[in-house]
């Protein structure tokens, strides 16, 4: 009899697991190769997002990958014409503003909150009042000169169940700053942690 209990609740326990880790997701997208906005400073193509990917690593960290036609820019190494796409959250039960309620983009060396030679990988809260400093950091490194690599702790957008995200390049113009290219071009993307 004990056996038995003991054996039950180890396929109890087993099932509970299981359906835990079917509830997270991971996935790609594509978005359309050549849909650039207006003119961008520099390679149209670097601007042009063509695919991405999502989905967990250990210890609650999330990891994203976004593809441009061009080239994407190096952290390592960032230039002047470096094109980084920039990530945007709604998080449920998060109130940011009426666009997004975290951001996570790449700062330049020698920008207000990037005090370094290299790029870095910023999140902020998103807000219609000045910036404000970063709530946090994310890992970036260019996997390939095409695709660029965003880790981040969940934590970090305050460790919920699922959150919706999009990806935007923007340029800067005589009129100022424009988005280049959206993906998804309409909508967003459900990622369940």
């Amino acid at each position: 009899m004990k056996r038995s209990l003991i054996t039950l609740g180890a396929a109890i326990a087993l099932v509970a697991g299981l359906a835990a880790v079917s509830l997270a997701n991971s996935g790609s997208f594509t978005d359309p190769k050549g849909d650039v906005a207006d003119h961008p400073l520099g390679n149209k193509a670097n601007y042009d997002i063509v695919k991405g990917t999502f989905g967990d690593a250990r210890h609650d960290v999330v990891v994203h990958t976004v593809t441009v036609a061009g080239t994407v820019g190096d952290p390592a190494n960032p230039g002047r014409s470096s094109v980084f796409p920039t990530m945007f959250f709604d998080v449920p039960g998060t109130v940011g503003n009426s666009y997004c309620d975290y951001k996570l983009q790449v700062d330049g060396p020698g920008t207000p909150f990037n005090h370094t030679d290299a790029a870095k990988a910023n999140i902020y809260k998103c807000s219609d009042g000045p910036p404000k400093p970063p709530v946090g950091s994310a890992k970036v490194a260019r996997k390939t000169p095409k695709t660029i690599e965003y880790r981040l702790s969940a934590k970090r957008l305050g460790s919920p169940d699922k959150y919706k995200f999009w990806i935007q390049t923007v340029s800067d113009s005589d009129h100022g700053f424009f988005v280049a290219d959206q993906a998804p071009n309409e909508g967003k993307i459900v990622h369940r942690l």
